[in-house]
């Protein structure tokens, strides 16, 4: 029996993808790559823009298969938030939403249990190629890296964002069940995902626990090198989240040998919080930002960037820029430009204004009051930020030249604690392993080190 995944958007959905892998392959499922012929196909899908939605949909049209004799055909299921806001918009055999994605592990087993089975597996099946972009290769209980999802739903409701519709209210899970999944089978760095992460919190034995709580948790499991903080909100970041932060950031002391004979400690113990923090700006205009539905301006934003590199060295800030959302004048995009670029990002991920259906920025109300950008003018201007991204970015690889990093090893290099991807010349380590290296230039795109 196989089954292939394919996985749209963002880090949440590739935790969850991660999750139904272990699942099916502890069942004796063999998962292979969506390219491949399979059983059974899965897409976990994305509607955070029109062109993630048309993406997913595409995902599943690719897989509607013509085999050669007149066996089945494979079982085709989607779950994610596209599906969860448009089930009829999928040709699919099964259709399941974020509320009910549990249960996809069930319905396949049932469904293909069900089908008539004339051979056991669609191994010589001729199919098209499609052009997986989004997938990555799952490192399903590696060493490397493992992402780990704390948090889901959203009750911000910002006037572009359908995701609140398709995840529903804020859920923060239990210490206990990310401790154990993470003790199970431990990774160098371990992620933290959600999709607002920043708003996990539980009430312990009558203690009020906050991210950076479990942070230093996860940091005393075994195995554990370093964890790394996914998508955080502006208005979470207090001056108490930065100071904590920024303890967390320093390297933990190592204890040293007993003796000049006694063996080190294990290369993957200790740990730190990686010094990355992507925080969602969306625009650098004042008045953008309030009829987005923002809880902040500029101001404040800005200063929880400048605090964090005034108390976090080298730290790396990433962030998100939506161009031309509704109505934004020329005289707003040039006010967001000169803000984005004085915060100095180390990367930035510019998306053009993509109305959705359900949310405030789409409604007839508030196009009427605010107007709308036209296409060709977003995309014009999201093309200008994207040269100001490249900048910043190759500016803020210049600046690591010649430091001294750790990375955590995968096949011919890796990622420093500030997300700074250096290649190196192939060594003998093993996936996983921290290693030392010096950077010694920059491409534009990514180091080049050296081992130490």
């Amino acid at each position: 029996m196989k089954i292939a995944f394919y996985t749209l958007g963002c880090k949440v959905n590739n935790s969850e993808t991660e999750g139904f892998i272990r699942q099916f392959a502890a069942a004796g499922w063999e998962v292979v790559p969506f390219n491949d012929a399979a059983d059974v196909y899965v897409v976990n899908s994305c509607a955070v823009t029109g062109m993630a939605e048309a993406k997913s949909r595409k995902a599943v049209n690719s897989r509607q298969l013509t085999v050669d004799s007149e066996d089945r055909k494979p079982i085709i299921a989607v779950i994610g938030c596209a599906s969860q806001l448009g089930k009829s918009k999928f040709n699919a055999d099964i259709i399941l939403g974020t509320e009910n994605r549990h249960e996809l592990f069930a319905k396949v087993t049932e469904t293909f249990v069900g089908a008539t089975i004339s051979r056991p597996a669609a191994s010589g099946d001729k199919i098209a190629t499609f052009q997986a972009n989004a997938v990555r290769p799952y490192n399903v209980g590696g060493r490397t890296r493992k992402i780990i999802k704390i948090q889901d739903g959203c009750e911000n409701f910002c006037a572009y964002c359908i995701i609140p519709h398709a995840r529903g209210k804020e859920k923060s899970r239990a210490v206990s069940e990310i401790l154990e999944e993470i003790g199970a089978n431990p990774s160098s760095e371990i992620v933290l995902v959600g999709i607002h992460v920043s708003s996990w919190q539980l009430t312990v034995d009558g203690r009020q626990l906050r991210l950076l709580d479990l942070v230093e948790e996860i940091l005393k499991i075994d195995g554990v090198h370093r964890v790394r903080l996914g998508s955080l909100e502006p208005h979470d970041m207090d001056e108490e989240f930065v100071n904590r932060a920024a303890e967390l950031c320093g390297e933990k002391k190592r204890t040293p040998p007993s003796s000049p004979l006694a063996m080190p400690p294990p290369l993957n113990r200790g740990g730190i919080l990686c010094p990355h923090f992507h925080i969602s700006l969306q625009s650098g205009s004042d008045s953008v930002l309030a009829r987005m539905g923002r809880k902040y301006n500029f101001d404040r934003f800005y200063a929880i960037v400048k605090n964090l590199k005034e108390k976090i060295p080298n730290c790396a800030i990433t962030t998100d820029i939506i161009a031309g959302f509704g109505g934004e004048t020329e005289a707003e995009f040039k006010e967001s430009y000169r803000n984005i670029e004085k915060c100095e990002f180390a990367k930035i991920h510019i998306f053009p204004y993509s109305e959705r259906q359900g949310t405030t920025g789409a409604s007839k109300e508030f196009i009427q009051e605010h107007g709308s950008v036209p296409s060709a003018e977003r995309k014009k201007r999201a093309k200008i930020l994207g040269e100001l991204a490249d900048r910043a970015h190759n500016e803020f690889l210049q600046s690591q030249v010649g430091a001294e990093q750790e990375i955590v090893w995968e096949k011919n290099g890796g990622y420093t604690p500030n997300y700074t991807r250096v290649k190196c010349e192939e060594g003998n380590f093993e996936s996983g392993d921290i290693v030392k290296v010096k950077i010694m230039k920059s491409d534009g795109e990514k180091c080049f080190g050296e081992i130490m």
